[in-house]
């Protein structure tokens, strides 16, 4: 059997093979298109931020922001995992947790009406964005699961980079519109109506799922899947038992809890820009849009390579840009030189998660990829709330630099393991280079000799 079913539920596949490929990738691609133009509104780097501040809170309180995110979006993706484990067809389930979310915004944009500063006004607002967090989450590992099933093993690196390449470019517009929204009306105002159009943008993109077909699952796959049909106790013993067998796995996890510290960069560079520079709210917005335009080019260098680099070697040599995005920034002296910063960054950010996604696919065992994307996405949740809440603490403490600095270290750190554990083509590769640089040295030298 190897029909599709739409979102309507129809048995009978519409079109066959690459037709099929690409009119899920088209439709899917303007999803992601109208997501991240809403999204640019309400962005967790840029624009709650900024809000928080207009709101009075300290950076320490902006800090969790990102702590929070990615705690209530962690931890509802193993029991969605569970629960959508024996489904024959995951689409109702994915179209649903794509919308029900997206009411939060209607929250934020009633707090942010109304004004006003102080601990309840900055609570009500982390509510409401708890709302949007949680049900982002548990929809996320079977919504990656259920895109690596259209795509097929042999052409995931470029569906995930197209797809991603058309949420930035509709980010990096969001952004624009976002930062002329900003101008041109007052705070808090501008802000309410930014997370209205959040709202609007990101419903109106999810009309594209009525074009949308779910590869129906062989007989013997629906077999397996209905032998997952139990407790969910029992189901997490047996995904333990699978993970802690899998080394190769545990040693991913590990190389990315040190490089997870490259959060520091993300959460505080553009708040930063604002408050040890002094730039603008408009010129914080541009900054964001570069991100973005940057994040669009890395996914469209990223769908070209991936799939024949492999998704491990690509994230590890995606981690060299974030190094030197860590490395411009330690040595800003301006806003006008975090420009190139949003640039490497965005680049970085543009291979990265989607190098991760696959690299777990690659990695699962037992052909369960949503339960080992909310493992992963766990076991890096402590790291994720810790790290940004603790680091806006020892920002005021100690300064930007030196926690940047400590940052670096650690992503050195994991780049180093992620490369002589996971990516020994990579690791070849850089080996054959300083090999010739080292040859083309030597010569240069013989040659200074004889003259």
């Amino acid at each position: 059997m190897n029909g599709y079913n739409n979102v309507n539920g129809s048995n009978e596949s519409r079109t066959s093979g690459n037709g099929r490929y690409a009119r899920n990738l088209f439709y899917l691609s303007l999803i992601e298109a109208g997501w991240g133009l809403g999204g640019a509104f309400v962005s967790p780097g840029a624009v709650l931020p900024l809000l928080l501040s207009a709101m009075g809170a300290s950076l320490s309180t902006i800090g969790l922001l990102p702590g929070l995110g990615s705690l209530a979006t962690t931890l509802p993706q193993l029991v969605a995992a569970h629960r959508t484990a024996g489904l024959a067809r995951q689409t109702p389930f994915v179209v649903r947790w794509h919308v029900l979310p997206t009411f939060a915004f209607l929250a934020v944009a009633a707090v942010a009406w109304r004004g006003g500063s102080g601990s309840l006004a900055v609570g009500l607002l982390y509510g409401a964005l708890t709302l949007w967090y949680l049900g982002l989450g548990y929809v996320t590992p079977v919504w990656l699961a259920f895109a690596g099933r259209l795509a097929g093993p042999e052409r995931r690196g470029h569906f995930f980079g197209v797809l991603s390449m058309a949420g930035l470019l509709g980010g990096v517009a969001g952004a624009w519109l976002c930062a002329l929204l900003l101008g041109l009306l007052p705070a808090p105002v501008s802000y309410a109506a930014g997370a209205l159009v959040a709202f609007a943008a990101m419903n109106l993109a999810n009309l594209g799922w009525f074009g949308v077909e779910e590869p129906a699952r062989e007989p013997e796959e629906l077999a397996a899947t209905a032998s997952r049909r139990e407790p969910l106790p029992a189901y997490l013993r047996r995904l333990y038992a699978s993970v802690a067998g899998n080394s190769r796995f545990v040693r991913f996890l590990a190389a990315q809890q040190l490089v997870s510290l490259h959060s520091v960069l993300g959460a505080f560079y553009l708040v930063n820009a604002q408050r040890q520079f002094g730039a603008s709210p408009e010129r914080v917005m541009a900054l964001s849009g570069v991100a973005m335009a940057a994040q669009a080019v890395g996914s469209v260098l990223y769908a070209a390579v991936a799939d024949r680099l492999g998704a491990l070697n690509t994230l590890a040599a995606s981690q060299l840009l974030l190094l030197a995005a860590m490395g411009q920034a330690l040595s800003a002296r301006s806003a006008e030189e975090l420009t190139p910063v949003a640039i490497l960054l965005g680049l970085f950010y543009g291979s990265y998660f989607n190098a991760k996604t696959t690299a777990v696919m690659e990695l699962a065992r037992g052909g369960d990829s949503a339960a080992y994307q909310a493992v992963n996405n766990l076991v890096m949740t402590p790291a994720a709330v810790l790290i940004p809440a603790a680091a806006g603490w020892a920002t005021e403490s100690y300064g930007y630099p030196a926690v940047l600095s400590t940052a670096l270290a650690a992503t050195v750190a994991g780049t180093a393991l992620l490369v002589a554990g996971h990516a020994p083509a990579l690791l070849g590769g850089l080996r054959l280079a300083f090999g010739r640089l080292a040859l083309v040295s030597r010569q240069l030298r013989l040659s200074a000799t004889l003259w």
